[in-house]
């Protein structure tokens, strides 16, 4: 499940004579993926120094390089190479894994060589395959042990560094887990793998996928790098500069010339000065095939190592052994991008450490202490469990948030409706009272028939008010109807007269309305009744607090209209 919130990463810590290197890689979808190769170059040693001294400045560039990256404190792998580890391959009768840690523990100092101690070293094993022999089950077995010093001086150094030891494998097997992803390579019946570095060269021969033996003859980079400083009187760094140079150059660009600290080197020229050690190279190789193959050839021959890239190396190495030798720069099924392919010979035993931590069938050897072991995988369960919580947390905090979205929806849509609500209410308010004053205004029609005039000036009346209404006033009610009053004669005499209710905001605007009472010839002798506060009922903003007021008026029987 950790893969679907984050892509755990791995690390190999490859620690040469030159340089440190560190390959980062993790699995995407499924593949493996090389996320970044870094390197620092480490730097010149004198003679005379210690070992613990040497040890501190190539601590302190692994610290520099890993604090550069933010890479502190992370878990890798690392490797032990040359005369501090010691392999053997044999077949045994087939037995289980328990049965096979019990056997080693009374049995592995037959396997070592004589003059070492089982109990200065630390080892482990692993099952490669398992046969028939004539009707027998038969494992071979791959035992590979390292002094306890080494080991221990290895694990301060990365520690030192600020990086946790996660595994120590021996160099030779990283180097065929690198190239393990690429099926066309190791599906090859005798495969060779040269892997030259800045003082040696390592050659691997892997039989059948497995391991047949391994071998390493001090001869490397730094041999054509001393011959380059030779010829042109160049420093180390120049002549290193120069070399890289000339690994850029293609077969077409032969007679291109180098500038290096103004002198110009004609790059034939500079390939020639060097031929000489590529010679010896090619030379060893030819007698390791020679002696541990019985002269058969190898079918495939892969070049790789920092040193790999040297210019003139694969077409020497070809001519020597009469079969081509490549410099492999593609990994079958592994995603990276195209600026990291020029650089996998030159990290592809830091890949390699890399890839041992993602599938340990590979190879499952670990040199580290039994102590060490344990410790690692506590920490491995103590990973799990904060990575199974972890997630345990992601899927909670996911859920509440869930529900807090969706919850903050239903209040915002609640609120929403409940002003929507309120809205239509207001509507249906105003609504009402439009529909009570036409039922009036209906009523008053009726009336208006009682009207000197009738209908006709009726609708005048309601026209003329309608002008006479000034702003920040409002109507509530119009009613007409007729008072008593005694005639010259006897008789009693009904006067029209109309009243208007409404409110206000302030005192003036009910006055202006009187004065245009007044004013107009429809009507005469009004009079303000009352005007008083209170709650709009009508006109204007329902609840709000205005003057209330009405005026009463005689509906003149004359005039024009």
């Amino acid at each position: 499940m950790m893969t679907m919130f984050s892509h755990r990463r791995f690390f190999g810590l490859d620690i040469g004579n030159s340089a440190v290197k560190i390959a980062e890689i993790s699995i995407r979808g499924g593949k493996v993926s090389v996320e970044r190769l870094l390197k620092m170059d480490l730097p010149a040693m004198a003679d005379d120094l210690s070992d613990q001294e040497r040890r501190d400045l190539i601590s302190s560039a692994v610290r520099n390089l890993c604090q550069r990256n933010g890479l502190l404190n992370r878990q890798m792998a690392g490797n032990l190479s040359g005369a501090f580890v010691a392999s053997r391959l044999f077949a045994l009768p087939s037995l289980s894994q328990e049965e096979l840690v019990v056997y080693f523990q009374q049995h592995a100092q037959e396997y070592l060589p004589a003059r070492v101690n089982l109990s200065e070293v630390e080892f482990d094993f692993q099952v490669l395959k398992e046969e028939m022999r004539e009707g027998k089950e038969i494992g071979q077995i791959i035992l590979a042990a390292a002094r306890k010093q080494a080991v221990d001086d290895h694990m301060k150094l990365m520690e030192g560094a600020g990086v946790f030891p996660g595994c120590m494998d021996a160099s030779s097997m990283s180097l065929i887990n690198t190239f393990s992803l690429n099926p066309h390579l190791i599906a090859s019946k005798l495969l060779a793998i040269i892997d030259v570095g800045h003082l040696s060269t390592k050659v691997l021969v892997v039989k059948d996928r497995i391991l047949s033996f391994a071998i390493e003859f001090p001869l490397g980079g730094d041999s054509v790098t001393k011959a380059l400083q030779a010829r042109y009187a160049l420093d180390s760094k120049q002549a290193e500069e120069l070399k890289h140079r000339l690994s850029g150059i293609g077969n077409k660009e032969n007679d291109e010339v180098i500038a290096v600290d103004q002198v110009n080197i004609p790059a034939q020229e500079a390939v020639g000065s060097y031929r000489q050690e590529l010679d010896k190279m090619a030379e060893e190789i030819k007698k390791i095939r020679q002696y541990h193959g019985g002269g058969k050839n190898w079918q495939r021959i892969i070049l790789t190592g920092g040193g790999a890239k040297t210019k003139g190396l694969a077409e020497v190495i070809s001519a020597g052994l009469a079969y081509q030798a490549e410099v492999v720069k593609s990994l079958e099924g592994v995603l990276y991008d195209d600026t990291i392919s020029e650089s996998i010979p030159e990290f592809s035993l830091a890949i390699g450490l890399a890839l041992k931590q993602v599938n340990p069938l590979i190879n499952s050897i670990n040199l580290l202490p039994e102590a060490q072991r344990q410790r690692i995988d506590h920490n491995k369960t103590s990973h799990d469990i904060f990575s199974n919580a972890r997630i345990g947390g992601i899927l909670l905090v996911g859920t509440l948030s869930l529900f807090l979205l969706f919850g903050g929806f239903f209040y915002l849509f609640n609120k929403f409706n409940d002003k929507k609500a309120l809205k239509i209410k207001t509507q249906w308010q105003v609504a009402k009272a439009v529909r009570d004053l036409n039922r009036q205004i209906k009523d008053y029609l009726s009336a208006g028939e009682k009207l000197p005039g009738g209908r006709n000036r009726y609708s005048y009346v309601m026209f003329q008010m309608s002008k006479m209404i000034p702003q920040g006033l409002w109507l509530n009610s119009l009613a007409i109807g007729s008072r008593m009053k005694a005639g010259e004669s006897d008789d009693i005499e009904q006067i029209p007269q109309i009243t208007v209710s409404g409110n206000c905001d302030a005192e003036q605007p009910a006055i202006e309305f009187l004065k245009t009472f007044e004013k107009s010839p429809l009507f005469s002798s009004p009079e303000l009744k009352f005007m008083e506060k209170g709650k709009a009922s009508g006109g204007g903003p329902l609840g709000s607090d205005q003057l209330k007021f009405e005026i009463k008026a005689v509906i003149k029987t004359g005039g024009t209209l």
